[in-house]
């Protein structure tokens, strides 16, 4: 009973979050074409449309423990632990109507819509609760005459697929470094921290592309990629360099005087415009 009510907790925290940060959020004027979105956002509608295929044969096929297994494993790995985790900075300290900002918004609406259908033949009363949030609730004013959800299928992208889960091991080498570190107290949070992969001549190449938002992957102040003899990858864990934004909390070397970094400094300019 424990277990079963720890899952039914996740998966309603996530929801949660995910009503919390599409309040401003309106699909028909703030949606973008998917070939518009960040990379990382393409890669969480793959990971949806994989969700919405697999748990639509599992109730096909009456495997409901098949549904509810994936149901809680998008909710608590691919969202709750990864996604929605390195999107923070984005939805909390962009400007609101910011194309970044409206990018990672859009996968958390249809991530929404499609969670809610699905879970309602097995967690009704929740999936009614959520349904009078959103705005389908005036003309379908019930969870459980919704449409079954659908997918695009533009968002299933092997190849796209592929690239991430390389970023995400190479994100799971950073994460165990920074515990370490952590453990040493060398570090407090992760944005105290600045990650210097060394990485062999294959591993480099392909890491280049994605060096930029290398940052944000890790959730720490600064990233740098070195090219080393031999194969395979190293992660260091140092000291971020500057000072801590008081609006984000990342670190930069190149603070103004109320405290803030560039990017705060220039969203809080225009929104006192």
């Amino acid at each position: 009973m424990k277990q079963i009510s720890e899952a039914y907790r996740k998966i309603r925290n996530t929801v949660r979050y995910l009503l919390g940060n599409v309040y401003d959020y309106d699909h028909e004027r703030d949606r973008q074409p998917y070939k518009d979105l960040l990379e990382i956002d393409r890669w969480a509608l793959d990971q949806l449309a994989r969700l919405v295929d697999l748990v639509t044969k599992a109730f096909d096929e009456f495997e409901f423990h098949t549904a509810y297994h994936a149901l809680h494993r998008f909710c608590t790995v691919e969202m709750s632990a990864f996604y929605l985790d390195i999107i923070k900075d984005r939805l909390y300290c962009q400007k609101a109507d910011s194309a970044q900002r409206r990018s990672g918004q859009q996968v958390l609406w249809e991530v929404l819509q499609a969670l809610t259908a699905m879970i309602a033949p097995i967690l009704t009363f929740t999936a009614e609760e959520i349904w009078q949030y959103l705005p389908q609730s005036q003309t379908i004013p019930f969870a459980q005459m919704a449409f079954w959800p659908s997918r695009e299928e533009e968002w299933l992208d092997e190849a796209l697929n592929k690239r991430w889960q390389k970023l995400i091991d190479v994100r799971e080498l950073a994460l165990k470094a920074l515990e370490e570190a952590r453990a040493d107290k060398k570090i407090g949070h992760s944005l105290d921290a600045k990650v210097v992969l060394k990485a062999g001549k294959d591993a480099f190449v392909w890491l280049t592309d994605y060096e930029k938002h290398l940052q944000d992957l890790f959730i720490v102040s600064q990233t740098e990629l070195l090219l080393v003899d031999g194969d395979g990858l190293a992660v260091e864990v140092t000291n971020a360099a500057g000072e801590k934004c008081q609006r984000c909390w990342i670190y930069h070397e190149d603070l103004n005087d109320a405290g803030t970094c560039p990017r705060c400094s220039k969203v809080l300019d225009q929104m006192a415009d």
